[in-house]
C-alpha cells in the first residue's frame, strides 16, 4: 500500500514539473494555416479522403479518422471544408458516399447542402455521388445531416460497434472554365 501511494505520489510530482505546457497564439495560428494550406482542392478528378490521401484534410467535424478507403461520419452532422485555387472559381462540389445500411436498416436519409443549394438524398446502398452548386467563393463549405447514427453489427451490416452514417470515401470540386 505504502509502495503504490509512493508511485502515484512521484507520477504527481512528475507531471506537475514536466515541460507539457497550453500551445500560444502563434503556434496556433502556425497549425490553422498548416491545416488550412492542406484543404486546397485544385484537382479536377475526384479527390480520395483516405487516411494516406490529401484529400483527408478537407474533413471537417463530424468525421472519425480516415481509413482505407474514406471515412466515416460518427455524428449526425458533419462538414467538409475546402480551399479552391487563386484564379479558379468553384461552380459545383460532389461527394461519393456510400451509407451504413443493413437488413434492419435499408435506407439512410440525408440533408446535403452548401450556401446555395440544399438537396436530401435516401441513400438505399452501394455507392452515391451527390452534387450540389457552389457559390464561387473560393472557401467551400459542405454540410451533411443524417437521420440517424447506428452500429453496424445492430442492423445486420457486420461486426462494427461504432455508431455510423455514411462513409465519404471521395470529394470532386469543379471550376467554372476560364
Amino acid at each position: 500500500m505504502g509502495l503504490t501511494l509512493l508511485g502515484l505520489v512521484i507520477q504527481v510530482f512528475a507531471v506537475q514539473d514536466s515541460t507539457a505546457r497550453a500551445p500560444t497564439e502563434i503556434e496556433l495560428e502556425k497549425a490553422r494555416q498548416f491545416v488550412s494550406q492542406r484543404k486546397f482542392v485544385d484537382t479536377d478528378g475526384w479527390l480520395s479522403v483516405s487516411k494516406s490521401s490529401p484529400g483527408r484534410w478537407t474533413l471537417g467535424d463530424g468525421f472519425s479518422s480516415p481509413e482505407g478507403d474514406g471515412a466515416w461520419m460518427t455524428s449526425e452532422s458533419a462538414r467538409v471544408e475546402f480551399l479552391s485555387p487563386p484564379g479558379k472559381t468553384p461552380t459545383s462540389v460532389s461527394l461519393r458516399l456510400l451509407p451504413n445500411v443493413g437488413p434492419a436498416k435499408s435506407s439512410r436519409t440525408l440533408l446535403v447542402y452548401t450556401s446555395i443549394d440544399d438537396q436530401i438524398h435516401d441513400l438505399q446502398g452501394g455507392t452515391t455521388d451527390v452534387t450540389l452548386a457552389l457559390d464561387g467563393e473560393r472557401r467551400g463549405l459542405v454540410t451533411i445531416k443524417c437521420d440517424g447514427l447506428d452500429r453496424p453489427a445492430d442492423i445486420g451490416a457486420g461486426a462494427d460497434l461504432r455508431p455510423l452514417c455514411v462513409k465519404l470515401l471521395a470529394v470532386r470540386v469543379t471550376y467554372d472554365e476560364q
